[in-house]
């Protein structure tokens, strides 16, 4: 996983315009680093610095004077995490994601508002500890689940050979009793549940095909 941190000061808080290009700067670099095409790019900057701005208006740095920027890859996906220290707020109704009545006579500012709606799904939001964060998704890869299988296949692996060698007896029946076993009832009944449906629907789904 390739990943970047950054803490950037801002003790003038009244004045984070100054340092606002830092920090789409950095983003910048880091996502041309992760071979990011511009177009994605463009959009994650973009976002990134609307973000930025109502995360900042709404922060409280009394005692944390610190924004994090967190840019990381991950199983495939690209992402941008910005935190802030603040109370929290409703960022989509506050923050500059939603139309306002002056977006009318600001041509500009309109089409800054409907592009960043547009992408909304790309942007979570969340307050907690005191701390305001924004995730946004630059890049969701269509691998990501083959990953996450791969992934979790060798993590059974590695903890099977694990248990099998180091843990006692009595640990592993306990484990195998309390946990694995009605896990693992609970997915093969569930797969069962789901067979007939899914035949069924295949098979009729092939017949008005081929009519």
């Amino acid at each position: 996983m390739q990943k970047k941190f950054a803490v950037l000061d801002i003790r003038q808080e009244f004045q984070y315009k100054s340092f606002l290009p830092q920090i789409l700067e950095f983003v910048s670099s880091s996502l041309k680093e992760l071979k990011l095409n511009s177009k994605e790019a463009v959009r994650t900057e973009l976002m990134c610095e609307e973000a930025l701005v109502n995360l900042i208006e709404h922060g409280d740095f009394s005692k944390n004077k610190f924004v994090s920027v967190n840019v990381k890859k991950f199983l495939g996906d690209v992402s941008v995490e910005l935190k802030v220290p603040g109370n929290e707020f409703d960022f989509y109704i506050d923050g500059g994601l939603s139309l306002s009545e002056d977006d009318d006579n600001d041509a500009v500012e309109a089409v800054r508002n409907l592009l960043l709606r547009s992408f909304s799904d790309k942007i979570k939001y969340k307050h907690q500890r005191n701390f305001n964060t924004v995730k946004i998704t630059a890049f969701h890869s269509q691998y990501s689940a083959l990953y996450q299988v791969l992934a979790a296949l060798i993590l059974a692996i590695i903890t099977g050979f694990v248990l099998n060698n180091f843990a006692s007896a009595e640990f592993i029946s306990n484990i195998n009793g309390n946990f694995l076993e009605p896990l693992y009832s609970l997915l093969l009944n569930g797969l069962k549940m789901c067979a007939m449906p899914i035949m069924f629907f295949s098979v009729v789904s092939c017949f008005s095909q081929t009519g």
